[in-house]
Parts: structure tokens; C-alpha cells; sequence
């Protein structure tokens, strides 16, 4: 008898038998350039990545990351081989600069297999990392900025490296500017090209706020950065007072308005002048002035010394106004206001009065007026009583007068043609009155006639109506353009 042994597999041990039949093999990276970590990478590398399988050439090319900090590095692939490519990037790295490269693990070789994990390496463009610094200057960077300064004095800086000239030089500013030419030589220590300076051509200006400056974008000679801008103030000449404010009013010259008390008289159309003890730094000497109620405006300037603010609109009738230069303001020599200026003023010039109403009267043929009341009607009196005569008549007739002063009155002129758009009557109860007819008396008093009204001799009960002339913006208004500043409203009926 013949036995026939039978042989039995377990599924892991078939898998393993399978997949080292098969050629499974998880893709790698085995050589890479730059390497991991490498410090000194020049500005034109290129990355070269070896795997130990050919890979999957359109996954690899969409999903392989250069990245510079935040920003992508755009360029293209040349592959020697399946398993060797090169990235060639499009503009030349920074120096100073870490970079990372990043290819995720479900990028693919041709079998399909892929990584076990994302692959990640960096490296460094450069080896001098240190930023340099500014160690010194003349003039000097001083606390509220140098005085006295010669106006042929030449600018020096000394740096903490040696420095990119050309990019050193145009990072170079001086306000206003004053021409010259610059000269290196060696700074402390004997490092070349280490002290910047720049010779003047022409002197500065006596008495004169200057600054200097050195931009972040300077270099040194490895490329790296100035660590922050270095800005200097100096003044030219002796020292000077600080600057004043001589006085504010409407032209610019003596007398100026007072600060002790309000002053008042003045037109609503105005522009206001500031002088000044000395010429300003304009920019600051604007930011310092203000008024409130604020109603905008432009600057404009006579000369250095006297600032003009001219409002966008016409200031608010009858209403006090606050002036104030604070103590930011600057002399163009960066001197300040040692104390703020203000003082306060009212618009009650003649031509710049809130419209009021004078004494009203009633009539109820047109001809014999009966005055009912002076100014806003006494809430006491509400509604005011008027008598319709006898009827049929249903016609009345109001007798209006505008003035610019409560007491002493002053009639004022009117823009006749204003009344039309903004007068209004309602009516509360059976009989719709109208507005019928509108005459001017004179240039000061208007004549309403109102119809259709109820007359208590007929048998029906009197209706209570609201006369109403429209104040505020766009109202009824005066010659100047002064407006109510509220409706004026007259409630009545039938006494």
C-alpha cells in the first residue's frame, strides 16, 4: 500500500509565499540631495530624489512639495531614470532660508505599491543666518533726536557685518534730502565694508528737522536682512523755542480770538486760520487741530506758519463750536507744543440765525387779523381756539412771521418759494380741510388760507386739524439758508 502525504498551508504563510513571488515592495526614497538638515545649500540647488522602485511618474510630479516657509516653490521634473528624478526650480531660493520637501506616502511606484510613511526632509540655503545690525551713527540715535547739529556735517553708520554695498546704499533715505555721495571703509574691528558713509555735496539747512534712515531691505555680504529699520531725527543749528499757536480767527491776523470766553458774531460760512509761531511740520500740525461738533472739512496753507481749515459745510446756526490744536503738532525742526490751544465761539452772526416764528394771527374773512400768539404755541392753550364766523363760511386765514431772534424780534427774509413744499394740514374729524392759497405779505410774513373747514353754527361738532410748516434740513428757510430746527406745528379748531 502506498501513502501519499498531503501538505497543508496556512492563508499567512500563502500571503508571504504570494507577495515574495510577486515582488511587493514598499516604495522608498534611498538617496536624496540636498541631504536631510544640510546647511550651505547654494541659491541655484536643485533636489534629486533616488527610490528603490520606479515610480508612478503623475502622482509623483502632482503630489511632490517644495516649500519655502508658506509659499510653494513652482518647477519642473527631468527623470534620468524611473527611479531617479530631478526638480529644477523655476526662480533661484533665498538665502537664509529653510525649505522643506514633502512627498506623501500615497504616492506610488508602477507595481502599485506604496509608502509606509510621508517622506519629509529640509534643508538650509546659506550658512550665515545672523541678521546684521546697526552698532552706531553720527548723528546719533538719541532720545527725542540730536540738536546742534553742524550743516555740513557728514553721515556715518556702522554696521555689526560686512555689508551688500549696493543694497545698503539704496536702502539710504535723509528728509528732506540733502545731496551727497556715499564712501565705505572699514568698520569696528577692521570688517571690510563695515562703515557706510554719506559725504554731502551741498550743506543742509540751518535750523531744520532732518531724518535718516536705513531700510529694512539692507543686506550683508551673505544676504541676510537688517534686522529692523534704523531711523534718526537731528536738528541743524542752535536750539530754538518750541513751537505756539499765536491765535485762531478768520484771517490770519491780529486781533485773534479770545480762549478766556466764548467768542460770538461769527458767520456760519467760515474758514478758520491757525498761526503758528513757526513753520510746522505740516502733516502733524493738521492731525492736531479738530472742532466739535466736527463738520469735516479740507486743510489748505498760507506759507509754513498758517494752517486754513476750510469746513465741507456751513456750521450750525445759533450753535458753540470748540476749537483745539492739541500738543501733537511739530515745527519742521520735530519740536512740539509745550500746552494744547483751544477756544470756543458761537454762530450768531447776523446771517446765521435759526429761523423762529414771530406772532401769528388768525382771520377768518381775510381781512381783520386777531393775534393769537408769539412764538411755539403755550402746550396751556392747546389746541388753539379760532372763530369761523358765521356760516357758510368755511375759509380761514393764518398770518405768519418769520424771525431770526426770539427777543428783541428781527423779521427775516425768506426764500418765498421754500413755503410751497413744506407746509401741511391734517384733519381729525368729517371735514378734509385744505391748504387753498399761499401769498406773501412781505419778504417776512406769509398768508395761509385754509378751506373746506367744519363751522360749529352749522349742526355738526368743530374737527380739531394740524397745521404743519416743515423745519430741520431741507425745510422751510431763510434768505441764508438758516432753517427751523424742528416742525412748527398749530393745532386748532372752533372756539
Amino acid at each position: 500500500m502506498k501513502y501519499i502525504s498531503r501538505i497543508t498551508t496556512s492563508p499567512a504563510l500563502f500571503l508571504a509565499l504570494y507577495f515574495s513571488c510577486s515582488g511587493f515592495d514598499s516604495l522608498e526614497v534611498i538617496r536624496i540631495s540636498p541631504d536631510n538638515h544640510a546647511r550651505g545649500v547654494g541659491e541655484n540647488a536643485e533636489v534629486e530624489i533616488v527610490f528603490n522602485n520606479d515610480a508612478d511618474k503623475e502622482s509623483l510630479e502632482r503630489l511632490f512639495v517644495l516649500s519655502g516657509g508658506s509659499s510653494r516653490v513652482e518647477g519642473g521634473f527631468e527623470w534620468p531614470s524611473g527611479k531617479h528624478f530631478i526638480f529644477r526650480p523655476q526662480k533661484g531660493l533665498s538665502h537664509g532660508k529653510r525649505y522643506t520637501i514633502e512627498i506623501p506616502r500615497t504616492v506610488r511606484d508602477t507595481k502599485g505599491n506604496g509608502m509606509e510613511f510621508d517622506f519629509l526632509s529640509e534643508f538650509y540655503v546659506g550658512e550665515d543666518f545672523i541678521a546684521p545690525l546697526v552698532l552706531a551713527s553720527n548723528p546719533a540715535l538719541v532720545e527725542g533726536g540730536e540738536r546742534n547739529v553742524p550743516v555740513d556735517r557728514n553721515i556715518t553708520i556702522d554696521f555689526s557685518k560686512t555689508m551688500d554695498v549696493q543694497k545698503t546704499e539704496s536702502a539710504f533715505s535723509i528728509t528732506p534730502h540733502v545731496a551727497g555721495r556715499f564712501a565705505w571703509e572699514a568698520g569696528p574691528g577692521g570688517l571690510p565694508n563695515g562703515r557706510m558713509q554719506y559725504l554731502l555735496t551741498a550743506a543742509m539747512d540751518y535750523g531744520v528737522h532732518y531724518r535718516f534712515r536705513i531700510g529694512p531691505s539692507a543686506e550683508d555680504a551673505s544676504g541676510n536682512q537688517l534686522s529692523s529699520e534704523y531711523t534718526v531725527h537731528f536738528v541743524t543749528g542752535e536750539y530754538a523755542d518750541p513751537p505756539a499757536v499765536i491765535g485762531i480767527n478768520s484771517d490770519g491776523l491780529p486781533p485773534f480770538w479770545s480762549t478766556e470766553a466764548i467768542t460770538g458774531d461769527i458767520d456760519k460760512n467760515i474758514s478758520f486760520y491757525i498761526a503758528f509761531s513757526a513753520p510746522m511740520d505740516r502733516p502733524s500740525a493738521e492731525s492736531a487741530f479738530s472742532i466739535t461738533p466736527s463738520p469735516g472739512g479740507h486743510f489748505s496753507w498760507d506759507g509754513d506758519s498758517i494752517l486754513v481749515f476750510h469746513p465741507s459745510r456751513a456750521l450750525s446756526p445759533e450753535t458753540v463750536y470748540r476749537l483745539r490744536v492739541d500738543r501733537a503738532a511739530r515745527d519742521r525742526n520735530g519740536r512740539r507744543l509745550t500746552a494744547p490751544h483751544q477756544l470756543m465761539i458761537r454762530t450768531d452772526a447776523l446771517a446765521s440765525l435759526s429761523l423762529k416764528i414771530g406772532t401769528v394771527s388768525g382771520s377768518h374773512d381775510g381781512f381783520s387779523y386777531t393775534a393769537l400768539f408769539t412764538g411755539p404755541p403755550s402746550p396751556d392753550a392747546w389746541p388753539i381756539a379760532i372763530n369761523m364766523g358765521p356760516w357758510p363760511n368755511q375759509a380761514y386765514h393764518f398770518r405768519i412771521q418769520f424771525v431770526s431772534l426770539l427777543s428783541p424780534y428781527s423779521p427775516a427774509g425768506m426764500d418765498k418759494y421754500s413755503i410751497y413744499q413744506n407746509l401741511s394740514l391734517a384733519s381729525y374729524g368729517d371735514y378734509e380741510g385744505i391748504v387753498s392759497d399761499v401769498q406773501w405779505e412781505d419778504d417776512t410774513t406769509v398768508l395761509i388760507r385754509l378751506s373746506g373747514l367744519s363751522n360749529k353754527r352749522e349742526p355738526a361738532n368743530p374737527v380739531l386739524y394740524r397745521l404743519t410748516i416743515h423745519g430741520g434740513s431741507g425745510g422751510v428757510q431763510d434768505e441764508y439758508g438758516n432753517t427751523m430746527r424742528e416742525n412748527f406745528v398749530i393745532d386748532f379748531r372752533e372756539d
